[in-house]
C-alpha cells in the first residue's frame, strides 16, 4: 500500500488537492497515508460500517460538491482498464555474459497454450525485438471467479488484496515464460517485470538456479537448532503455543480472515527473541479454481511474521497496527500441495522506519521446499478505537461468526463519533479519569445513601425488638421469626421481575416509586397496635424494597465497564454494614424518646427513619439520572464518551436485549445456578447476622442501650474490609479467591461462637463473621455481572440470583431460636452450613468449572458445536460463545491471545 502511494504521488495521480475518503467505523488507513504522503492532503472518514461503500462514496462526493469542493469529474468517471494489464518485459541483453560480445543466438519454443486460469484471464499481446520480448496478459479483478480472491481479507468489511494473489499471477506467468523462453533462460538469472499503469504493487519474476536452494540446504542444521527447542519447551517461559481460533483472532481486531487463508495450525512463538515455528496445512482450503500455487496456500506459508508481531507481548497493539506488506523475494522449490503439513520458520528482527522483516524457511518434515526473503511487517500508528481486550470484526445478521459482536453494538459505535480523536493515549487516559470521577460523585453516593436507608429500614426491626417490640404488640412465641419471614417472601418474589420494571420506565420514575412507597410503610409501621398489623407491613414492605438492590446493581453495569463495577458495588454494598453501625447508634438515640406523644421508643424508630426515606425518595426525582445518553449532568461529548466506553466494553444497552430468549438462555444456563448457590450461601448468613447481632448481643450479658451500642464496632470493620476487597478484586479480576479467602474468616468466627462461651471471645467471633460475610455480597455479584454477557440476560439473572438469595432469607429468620439463649447453636450451626455451601459448592465449584470451560475454548472443542448452530441460535449465545475467554488466565500467558468478547472470571 505504502509503495503504491508513493508511485500514486510520483507520477501526479494523487496531488495536495486529492481527496481522501476512507470506508469504515474507524480511520485506520487515513493514518498510513498522511504519513505517506504529508499533512497537506485532505482526508475524510466516513465512520460507517456495513455500509454498501458506493452508496457512500456517492453521498460523500454530493456533499464535497455541494460544499464547494473542486472536484475533477473525468477523473471520476476515467475507465481504469489499464489496471488489468500486466505488462511483463524480458530483457534480451540481460542474458549476455560479455557487453562486448555479439548476442547470443535466440530459439523460441513454440508457442505454448495461453495462460488461462483464475488469476490470470488472457494472452494480449506478445512481441519482441532486437532489444527484448514482451509479454502482456490481463487479469480482470471484476471476473467472478477473481473478485472475490482480491477481496479475501477485509478490513472494517472492505477488500484487501493480498501479495499471495500477485504471487500466483508471477508464478503463473513465469511458467509460461520457462515454456516459451527455455531456451532462453537456460543457465541465465533472468528478470522480467510486471508494471501496472495504476499500480497497486510490483511484481518481479527471476529465474535463477538453485544457489539459494544450497545455501539454506546448508543451513538447515542451525535453523532445525532454533526449531527442536521451541517445539519441545512450548509453553515454558517465554515460548508459548497456540492453536488456529487463538491464531486468527489475534488479527481480527484489524482485518477478516476468509476461510481459505485459515491454514496455520498450531503456532510456537518464542516472546524474547521474536522466533515462530507454525504448522500449515491446506485440507480446508476450498479450490474452486485453476492455479499454479494457490493464493491461499502462499499465504499461509507467510502469515508467521505477522503473528510474531501481533502476539508478542512487547507490542503495543492499542499504538500500533501491523500489515503484511509482501516480501522481497518467494521461491517454491517445489509445489506446495494440500496432502502434507508443512511447517515454516521465521525470526523477525527491527528495520528502518518502524519496518520489521523476516526471512522464512518452508519445510515438509526434514525436507527445504521454499523460503521467503526479507518478508516486511511495518509498523503504523493506530487511531483505531476498540478495546484490545475485546478486538471485534463487523458482524452481519446473515453470517455470524466467531469472535464477531453484536451488529448492534457495532451500529452503536460507528454511529458516535469519537470527541477525543486525534488525542494521544495519556490525553485519552486524563480525559476518561475524569469522567469517572464525575460519574462517581453523581452514582455513587447517592446510591449508597439510598440502599443505607433500605438496609436500615428492614433490619431495624432487631433494635426494636431490645426496645421492646414485643411487650408492647403481645407478641408470643414465633411472632418475631414470622415477621421476618414474611417479609423475605414478598422480597424474593417480587425481586426477579423488578429489573424487567426498569427497563420499561425510567431509572429516574422507578427509583423515586419504590422508595417514597416503602418509606410510606415503615412510617405506617409505627403506628401499628398489634401483630396482625405488623405482619401486613413488613410483608408490603418485602414488595416495595425487592426492586432496590437488583436494580442498582443493573443500573451500574450501563454506566460502568465491567472492570469497574467491584469497587463501586462494594463502595455501594458497605452502606449496608454502614447501616447496621449507624443503626445501632439511632437506635440508642431514639430509644430514648419512649413515651413522647404516647409512642413507645420502637414506634420512634419505625417513624422517624421512614420519614426519612420518604424525603430522600423525593429526591431521587432530581438526584437519580436515566441512561448516560440522556444524563443531564454530562456535557454532549461526555456522554458520548460513556456509550462508547461501555460499547467497547460489551455493557450497553442494545435493542436486540429485549428479545425474551435471552432469558431463556439464562434459565438453561449452568452458571446461573451456580451463581445461586453461591449467592444463597453468603445473604442467608448476612440476614441472620444483622437480624439477630443486637439479640446474639444481648445474649452475652448486655441489655438496652449498651447492646446496641456494641454492634457498631463490627458494622464499620465489615465496612471497611468490603471497600478493600472490591478494590483489590477490580484490579486482580480474582474474584472467586477474594471470596474463598474473606469466607474463611466468617467460618471461623461461628465456629468460635459455637466452641466458647466466654464473652470476649464471643465478641471477637462476631467482628471476624461480620468482615467475612459482608465483602462477599458485592464481589459474588461483580463476578456474575462480568461473566454474564447482554443486559437483559444479565438484568434476568442478577434478579434470579438476588431474587433466589432473598427467598433464603426466610431459613435466616427462623434459625435463632429463643429457647436457645444464650448460645443459640442451632443459628450458628445452620450458618455454618450455609458458609461452606458458599465455599465448596459455590465458589471452588464456579472457579473450577469456568476454568474447565475456558481450557475447552481454546482446545477449539466447542467449535463443532458451535458451527452446527443456526445464526439465529448463534445470535443469542452470549457468554456462551467459544470465544468468550478469562482474561486474566490471557494475562498470566503473557498475552499471546487477545479476547474478544468479553471474559470468565474464574479466580
Amino acid at each position: 500500500m505504502l509503495q503504491g502511494l508513493q508511485t500514486a504521488s510520483a507520477e501526479n495521480i494523487i496531488t495536495s488537492k486529492s481527496i481522501v475518503i476512507e470506508f469504515g467505523p474507524h480511520p485506520v488507513v487515513l493514518g498510513m497515508i498522511k504519513s505517506c504522503l504529508g499533512n497537506e492532503i485532505n482526508c475524510l472518514s466516513t465512520l460507517r460500517r456495513n455500509k454498501n461503500p458506493w452508496k457512500i462514496l456517492a453521498n460523500s462526493i454530493a456533499v464535497l460538491y455541494s460544499a464547494g469542493a473542486d472536484i475533477d469529474w473525468s477523473g471520476y468517471h476515467r475507465d481504469f482498464s489499464a489496471a488489468q494489464r500486466n505488462d511483463w518485459t524480458l530483457y534480451k541483453g540481460d542474458h549476455v555474459c560479455d557487453g562486448n560480445a555479439a548476442p547470443e543466438k535466440i530459439v523460441q519454443a513454440p508457442p505454448p497454450p495461453a495462460p488461462t486460469t483464475t488469476t490470470l484471464h488472457r494472452l494480449v499481446e506478445e512481441k519482441s525485438d532486437s532489444e527484448k520480448f514482451v509479454v502482456i496478459d490481463e487479469s480482470d479483478v471484476s471476473r467472478p471467479d477473481l473478485s472475490p480472491l482480491v477481496q479475501r481479507h477485509k478490513v472494517e468489511g472492505l477488500g484487501l488484496c493480498t501479495p499471495s494473489v500477485y504471487a500466483n499471477v508471477g508464478f503463473t506467468s513465469g511458467n509460461y515464460f520457462l515454456d516459451r523462453f527455455s531456451q532462453l533462460l537456460k543457465g541465465k538469472d533472468a528478470w522480467s517485470n510486471h508494471v501496472e499503469s495504476i499500480q497497486h504493487t510490483y511484481c518481479r519474476i527471476r529465474f535463477s538456479d538453485k544457489s539459494t536452494f544450497n545455501t539454506l540446504a546448508k543451513d538447515m542444521p542451525t535453523i532445525q537448532m532454533h526449531i527442536r527447542p521451541m517445539c519441545e519447551n512450548s509453553c515454558k517461559g517465554a515460548i508459548f503455543r497456540f492453536n488456529r481460533p487463538i491464531a486468527y483472532n489475534i488479527v481480527q481486531a484489524l482485518a477478516e480472515f476468509h476461510s481459505n487463508y485459515l491454514c496455520i495450525d498450531e503456532t510456537i512463538l518464542d516472546n524474547e527473541t521474536l522466533e515462530a515455528a507454525c504448522t500449515a496445512t491446506f485440507g480446508d482450503v476450498k479450490k474452486g479454481g485453476t492455479f499454479h500455487t494457490h493464493p491461499g496456500f502462499i499465504d499461509g506459508l507467510t502469515q508467521s511474521g505477522g503473528f510474531v508481531m501481533k502476539a508478542n507481548t512487547k507490542t503495543n497493539l492499542a499504538a500500533e497496527v501491523f500489515v503484511n506488506h509482501g516480501w522481497d523475494s518467494f521461491h517454491l522449490y517445489e509445489r506446495a500441495t494440500d496432502d502434507r503439513p508443512y511447517q515454516t520458520y521465521v525470526q523477525m528482527i527491527p528495520g528502518e522506519a518502524k519496518q520489521w522483516k523476516g526471512n522464512v524457511v518452508i519445510l515438509s518434515g526434514d525436507r527445504l521446499v521454499g523460503s521467503v526473503g526479507g518478508l516486511t511487517v511495518p509498523s503504523t500508528t493506530s487511531q483505531v478505537m476498540m478495546d484490545v481486550e475485546k478486538p471485534s470484526t463487523p458482524l452481519e445478521m446473515e453470517k455470524v461468526k466467531m469472535s464477531d459482536i453484536e451488529y448492534e453494538r457495532a451500529e452503536l459505535l460507528a454511529n458516535l463519533s469519537d470527541p477525543d480523536a486525534g488525542k494521544n493515549d495519556e490525553e485519552r487516559r486524563q480525559i476518561d479519569k475524569k469522567l469517572m470521577w464525575k460519574v462517581d460523585m453523581a452514582l455513587i453516593p447517592w446510591l449508597s445513601l439510598l440502599y443505607l436507608l433500605s438496609f436500615l429500614d428492614r433490619t431495624n426491626i432487631g433494635n426494636a425488638r431490645l426496645a421492646g417490640l414485643e411487650n408492647d404488640l403481645g407478641m408470643v412465641k414465633g411472632d418475631y421469626n414470622n415477621n421476618l419471614t414474611i417479609f423475605f417472601v414478598a422480597y424474593a418474589v417480587m425481586e426477579p421481575a423488578t429489573n424487567a420494571l426498569l427497563k420499561m420506565i425510567t431509572p429516574r420514575l422507578f427509583f423515586t416509586m419504590i422508595i417514597v412507597t416503602w418509606g410510606v410503610i415503615m412510617t405506617l409501621m409505627g403506628l401499628v397496635t398489634n401483630n396482625a398489623g405488623l405482619l401486613a407491613a413488613r410483608f408490603f414492605l418485602g414488595v416495595a424494597e425487592a426492586g432496590l438492590f437488583p436494580g442498582v446493581n443493573y443500573y451500574l453495569s450501563c454506566w460502568y465497564k465491567s472492570s469497574e463495577i467491584g469497587i463501586r458495588s462494594s463502595i455501594f454494598f458497605s452502606a449496608a454494614a454502614l447501616a447496621g453501625s449507624f443503626g445501632g447508634l439511632l437506635a440508642a438515640a431514639i430509644e430514648k424518646m419512649d413515651g413522647l406523644g404516647g409512642k413507645d421508643g420502637w414506634a420512634w424508630i419505625f417513624i422517624l427513619e421512614g420519614l426519612a426515606t420518604v424525603v430522600a425518595g423525593c429526591f431521587c426525582w432530581w438526584l437519580v439520572f436515566d441512561w448516560p445518553e440522556t444524563a443531564r449532568f454530562l456535557s454532549a461529548d461526555d456522554r458520548i464518551r460513556v456509550q462508547r466506553r461501555l460499547i467497547m466494553d460489551r455493557q450497553g444497552r442494545t435493542a436486540e436485549d429485549s428479545d425474551k430468549r435471552h432469558m431463556y438462555a439464562a434459565l438453561k444456563d449452568w452458571k446461573t445456578y451456580g451463581y445461586m448457590f453461591i449467592y444463597m450461601g453468603c445473604l442467608t448468613p448476612l440476614y441472620a447476622f444483622s437480624l439477630f447481632l443486637p439479640t446474639i448481643i444481648a445474649g452475652m450479658g448486655h441489655q438496652g442501650t449498651k447492646a446496641q451500642l456494641l454492634s457498631v464496632p463490627p458494622y464499620a470493620v465489615a465496612a471497611a474490609l468490603t471497600v478493600c476487597v472490591g478494590f483489590y478484586a477490580d484490579r486482580t479480576r480474582q474474584r472467586g479467591l477474594c471470596n474463598i479467602a474473606t469466607v474463611l474468616l466468617a467460618i471461623v468466627g461461628f465456629a468460635m461462637l459455637i466452641a466458647s462461651s466466654n464473652p470476649t471471645v464471643q465478641y471477637a467471633a462476631v467482628f471476624l463473621g461480620a468482615a467475612g460475610i459482608y465483602p462477599t455480597i458485592p464481589n459474588t455479584l461483580s463476578w456474575l455481572n462480568n461473566n454474564t454477557e447482554g443486559s437483559l440476560k444479565r438484568a434476568f439473572v442478577l434478579g434470579v440470583v438476588v431474587g433466589w438469595g432473598n427467598l433464603n432469607g426466610v431459613v435466616s429468620s427462623n434459625i435463632y431460636l429463643a429457647q436457645q439463649k444464650p448460645r443459640y447453636y442451632t443459628g450458628h450451626g445452620v450458618i455454618l452450613g450455609f458458609l461452606t455451601v458458599f465455599l465448596l459448592g459455590g465458589s471452588i465449584w464456579m472457579h473450577l468449572g469456568l476454568r474447565k470451560m475456558n481450557k475447552d475454548r481454546r482446545a477449539g472443542k466447542l467449535d463443532e458445536k458451535w458451527n452446527a448452530l443456526t445464526n439465529d441460535q448463534k445470535w443469542i449465545q452470549g457468554d456462551l460463545r467459544p470465544d468468550f475467554i478469562h482474561p486474566r488466565l490471557i494475562a498470566a500467558a503473557n498475552n499471546f491471545y487477545i479476547p474478544t468478547a468479553g471474559s470468565l472470571e474464574t479466580t
